[in-house]
């Protein structure tokens, strides 16, 4: 990267990773959790994203058994798969936080 560009990232708050660099890559500073709002809303938008995937592979799978007449084995893969979803989408979250 030339000087320019260097100095333009820093004036808009991004910093430039050095081992990133020979790459052209460019790296963003990572989120800050300084203020304990902040933090109470994490763990927040975790609790609620994985709550929303499991009732979702509930429901999902609750409306498979009752259509596919498979009783409790799709409501129990879907738990399973809304549980899994909402695991990654929970590690999507908080990854910029590790």
């Amino acid at each position: 990267m030339n000087k320019p560009t260097l100095i333009w990232m820093r004036a808009i708050g991004i910093s430039a990773c050095p081992l990133l660099l020979w790459k052209g890559r460019i790296c963003l500073p990572k989120p800050k959790l300084d203020n304990p709002w902040q933090a109470i809303a994490l763990v927040s938008v975790i609790g609620v994203d994985l709550a929303i995937s499991v009732m979702a592979g509930f429901w999902l799978g609750r409306y498979l058994d009752s259509w596919l007449q498979t009783d409790p084995w799709l409501m129990l893969l879907g738990i399973l798969a809304g549980l899994a979803a909402g695991v990654y989408s929970v590690y999507l979250l908080i990854r910029s936080y590790l």
